[in-house]
């Protein structure tokens, strides 16, 4: 409205001036010139991006929560510093993932003594001894490794490495982000109020900014590692955050309320039980590629109940997240797809729903005795579980429960996992080949009715006549009870009786000695697994069986193999891949062969890995989800939607 006006005196002004200039005297006489008005370029209106989670963050606080809500918001704050993208670790602040190659990471050799806290060849801490394995100085793989014998002069490997910081980088009040910031992040986590894992901090012996974009971590004596990524810790700004204690970081507003970050997005305001909205970081490192897309973004929470399609539909909702879809919305989801009101992606978590077979409860500890009150050792023989694999229609409960949202899985990877080799088929349904192994395990239909449960005769360790029959437990989720159902009745196809038992969560997962899966308690049981690389040794390492003498916590890893699985090929093969040093094709070649020992011999059962599923308006683009990211909004700068996607 106030352009009028001033326009108006620029033609006052510009026609002053005319007639003056035509009176002065060698100035012809002629008409006035009509002005033309300046070329105003309309201002922009600011764009938005609302993206709907299935729950509220509690904090925002990178060491004080561990929630996926919390994680999504951080992703916008905070990039990086590394990204998963096809199952590689790939750098987002730092120029490069140092390695010796690249000469970022140098071994220098250290005197140690007895008594000498040092990591042995299997990454523990131990105090040096007479008999511990180590990697001796310029050793840096398992043919190498030696015992040692407690007197001889001995020098370890120590490892050294520097972290190099893009040029460039800012925190979102325009300070410099510095090499200080991740020393002091690393002091933060180091210490005893903040809780955190300190697994990386033990074997760290300094950790200090070489210059302003530099960071050399130096390992304890004895560790050679390739998980270099461990060992650079997510900066945090030591000028907002270094005069407040950090037990009082858990609460403090800059820290969990009000986190400063150097990502695509800056928090502006947090209205509890409404929504956390964010302003475009101008100091952000791909300011100049045009990123990000929006002015704002705001995450919204969906209530349990809301229905997702109409939040995208009604424009509440650009991007639903999958912690928003649950099961019961995903057949709905399915059912209702219109590519014109909302787009749907579907991708696999890292959960992965299986059944988990008993094969040693813990009554065996002391003595196995199948004449006495023990259970027998039903699954012992690896082709009993085959069996159980051939016997359970997992593509049926896929196709039918989950909308055909998931694939079977190869043991404990999606087909394009890269560690599995040779044929990427997942065991079919085939209860004929399911009986086939049964009989030859000595597993026998006397009466040639399948509907009653077999018998053993011959069968490994079992008394004679012990007809297979034995408890399934699982929690009582709605879900897991249909799933149950569909496995008793695949089983009972092969001569298979199940008496199912279902559970509260809260009993369910109770720690040991008690509860019935920590307990080793359980013949049968469905539950999830978060599925890690470095997870796999850890769940079916014997060393790992928790029991009454090692106070149920295993050997190293907390007792992780509840399933009391035993297979000495397999613990020889974690052990050499937990030496395997900088010898990276030797560890990919351990991972590939402990992958077909668990393929091979079913110590669990694998179902599917929990579908995760994203709706968003039919025009979004910029959106690429992957399964081997744990977050889907990593590229979250890159979101946009309209004229700014590209034409198809």
């Amino acid at each position: 409205m106030r352009i009028k006006p001033i326009f108006s005196h620029v033609i006052i002004i510009f026609i002053s001036v005319s007639f003056f200039v035509s009176c002065v005297p060698g100035f012809p006489f002629g008409p006035t010139p009509t002005p033309v008005p300046p070329t105003l370029t309309p201002t922009p209106l600011p764009r938005t991006l609302k993206i709907c989670l299935g729950q509220e963050p509690e904090s925002l606080y990178a060491y004080g929560t561990s929630s996926l809500a919390a994680e999504s918001v951080l992703n916008a704050i905070y990039d990086g510093p590394f990204e998963t993208r096809n199952h590689l670790s790939n750098p987002v602040i730092l120029e490069k993932i140092p390695s010796v190659e690249n000469g970022d990471v140098v071994l220098q050799p250290v005197d140690v003594k007895v008594g000498d806290v040092v990591v042995d060849a299997d990454g523990n801490l131990v105090a040096l001894a007479a008999g511990v394995k180590v990697f001796p100085y310029g050793c840096t793989s398992s043919e190498c490794v030696i015992a040692w014998d407690g007197a001889s002069l001995l020098q370890l490997n120590q490892i050294v490495v520097t972290y190099k910081l893009k040029p460039g980088l800012k925190w979102s009040d325009g300070q410099t982000l510095t090499a200080a910031d991740v020393v002091f992040s690393y002091k933060l986590a180091s210490d005893p109020d903040t809780p955190v894992s300190k697994d990386s901090i033990d074997q760290t012996v300094s950790y200090k900014a070489l210059d302003d974009r530099s960071v050399q971590w130096v390992g304890k004596p004895g560790l050679v590692t390739l998980n270099l990524t461990h060992y650079f810790w997510l900066p945090l700004p030591q000028h907002v955050l270094g005069n407040i204690k950090p037990v009082d970081l858990l609460t403090a507003q800059e820290s969990s309320q009000k986190p400063m970050g150097w990502g695509a997005y800056m928090i502006q305001d947090w209205q509890k039980g409404k929504y956390i909205r964010l302003a475009k970081n101008q100091n952000y490192l791909k300011s100049n590629e045009k990123l990000p897309k929006f002015d704002f973004l705001e995450f919204h929470f969906l209530g349990k109940g809301e229905n997702p399609i109409n939040s995208v539909e009604n424009g509440s909702c650009d991007f639903v997240d999958s912690s928003a879809v649950d099961f019961e919305n995903l057949k709905n989801v399915i059912e209702n797809q219109n590519p014109q009101k909302f787009q749907t992606y579907i991708t696999s978590s890292r959960e992965l729903e299986l059944v988990a077979f008993g094969i040693k409860p813990a009554s065996y500890d002391d003595m196995y005795n199948p004449f006495g009150v023990d259970r027998p050792d039903f699954f012992g023989d690896a082709r009993v579980r085959q069996a159980f694999a051939y016997c359970i229609d997992r593509q049926a409960i896929i196709k039918d429960l989950l909308s055909g949202t998931s694939k079977v899985p190869i043991g404990l990877w999606l087909p394009d996992d890269p560690i599995l080799t040779g044929d990427r088929t997942a065991t079919p349904f085939d209860p004929i080949k399911g009986n086939e192994l049964l009989i030859a395990a000595g597993w026998l239909d006397y009466d040639k009715n399948l509907t009653t449960p077999r018998v053993a005769v011959g069968a490994k360790n079992i008394p004679t006549g012990m007809p297979l029959s034995f408890n399934f437990v699982t929690t009582d989720a709605g879900l897991r009870r249909q799933i149950a159902e569909r496995i008793i009745n695949s089983l009972a196809q092969c001569g298979i009786q199940v008496k199912p038992a279902f559970y509260p969560a809260d009993e369910f997962y109770k720690p040991a000695p008690d509860g019935t899966i920590f307990g080793r308690k359980f013949d049968l049981a469905e539950l999830a697994w978060q599925v890690e690389e470095e997870s796999t040794c850890a769940s079916f390492t014997s060393s790992e069986t928790p029991t009454f003498s090692n106070s149920w916590l295993g050997k190293q890893t907390g007792g992780a193999n509840y399933l009391g699985y035993n297979n000495p090929a397999l613990d020889e093969a974690c052990q050499v891949a937990r030496k395997a040093g900088l010898n990276a094709q030797q560890y990919s070649v351990k991972k590939q062969e402990i992958a077909q020992i668990i393929i091979q011999d079913m110590p669990v059962i694998p179902l599917f890995f929990q579908p995760k599923m994203f709706l968003t308006r039919p025009d979004l683009c910029g959106f690429e989800p992957d399964s081997s990211s744990s977050s889907m909004l990593q590229q979250i700068e890159n979101f946009d939607y309209g004229s700014g996607c590209p034409a198809e």
